[in-house]
């Protein structure tokens, strides 16, 4: 026997999965757009990477692997241009050679050779675009350094052409691999390049006056080294 206003158990259970449905359907929408804020919040915090004068962020945090081995990619598609040689270096935080691993990956990826000059200063490296190396002068360095930056930190300075990658040039660069989902497989292929004797030898040769400067010569460093 029904009451009034009694409904069956067919109808509570047509009602309750109408329900149930209309709720998945909102958790639906609303993990899209969670998914969607978080791309777009990555997004945002990748491009600030991208700056006036190079590239910089948090090792793993903004540099990692996928990102690094885009910017080498996509960097060496312009170097192919010109001719297709890069020489890599890098400064004495433990990751560097890490990053220059990706890096390397990506050039490798659009074609280039990579001249590894390993760890070295700054001058060293920009030194590199304009030393012959088998015949050839490099297209290209990049310098894999966190300057003056918290140990967390890295980032890249880029010549091409013997030229200042900078402005318009980074934020484009930072356009193209924020619109790209290239997977980009492990290739560490090198040629080691020892540069370093060669700058050497140049400032010696070159700079003869400073010879003598070495019996007054006072040094001070910082030993607060990055890690």
């Amino acid at each position: 026997m029904k009451y009034s206003g009694e409904k069956s158990s067919e109808s509570v259970f047509k009602t309750s999965e109408k329900e149930a449905k209309k709720q998945r359907l909102i958790l639906d929408k609303n993990i899209q757009t969670l998914e969607e804020n978080i791309k777009k919040l990555i997004g945002k915090i990748l491009k600030s990477i991208f700056r006036e004068y190079d590239i910089r962020g948090v090792f793993k945090k903004e540099l990692n692997e996928q990102t690094v081995k885009l910017i080498g990619y996509f960097l060496g598609l312009k170097v192919a241009r010109f001719g297709g040689i890069v020489a890599l270096g890098y400064d004495a935080r433990s990751h560097s050679p890490i990053l220059c691993d990706w890096l390397m990956s990506g050039f490798n990826k659009a074609g280039c050779k990579v001249l590894n000059m390993g760890l070295v200063a700054t001058p060293v490296n920009y030194f590199s675009n304009y030393q012959e190396w088998d015949g050839k002068i490099p297209n290209a360095s990049v310098m894999i350094t966190g300057s003056h930056n918290p140990s967390e930190y890295n980032g890249f300075k880029i010549t091409v052409d013997k030229a200042p990658f900078f402005g318009e040039q980074i934020y484009s660069l930072g356009d193209e691999i924020l619109g790209s989902d290239i997977e980009i497989e492990d290739n560490f292929t090198k040629i080691d390049y020892d540069l370093k004797s060669q700058y050497i030898d140049y400032i010696v040769i070159n700079f003869p006056i400073y010879k003598d400067l070495i019996k007054n010569l006072y040094l001070t460093w910082q030993m607060g080294l990055p890690e």
